[in-house]
């Protein structure tokens, strides 16, 4: 399987290949774990799960705001609008989350009740990741 067919498959939405975000690692990783879990199988339903740990995967490194400008692009355009939401929380709880993106991240929540996260939990993730732990 080629990483189109995959990224089809999974129902990524186009941005993950035009900008580079389902890169050659995540893919190898993914479609290898894909594999052994469905083999030549089509899942019906699910793919999210699979989207929601290509977010995590990012979120997991070292990332600059720009990678993070990328991610909140896909979450805006992912078919799954509620696993979308859980994704732009995680990313404003990223430490490399600046107020423009948290701006960005709340225009896109306000544009559809079915994110399942308002601006107003936004913003309290993002102030509380500014505070220092005790």
């Amino acid at each position: 399987m080629n990483k189109l067919s995959f990224a089809k498959l999974l129902n990524y939405p186009a941005i993950w290949l035009d900008m580079n975000l389902l890169t050659d690692e995540l893919f190898e990783f993914q479609s290898h774990e894909f594999q052994k879990e469905y083999g030549n199988r089509i899942p019906k339903g699910g793919t999210e799960h699979w989207r929601y740990g290509a977010f995590h995967y990012w979120l997991a490194r070292d990332i600059d705001s720009k990678v993070l400008w990328r991610l909140l692009e896909a979450a805006s355009v992912d078919p799954n609008q509620a696993m979308a939401g859980a994704a732009i929380k995680d990313i404003i709880k990223h430490p490399s989350s600046n107020s423009a993106i948290l701006t960005m991240a709340t225009d896109i929540v306000s544009q559809s009740p079915y994110f399942y996260v308002s601006a107003a939990e936004l913003e309290k993730a993002f102030e509380q990741k500014k505070k220092p732990l005790p």
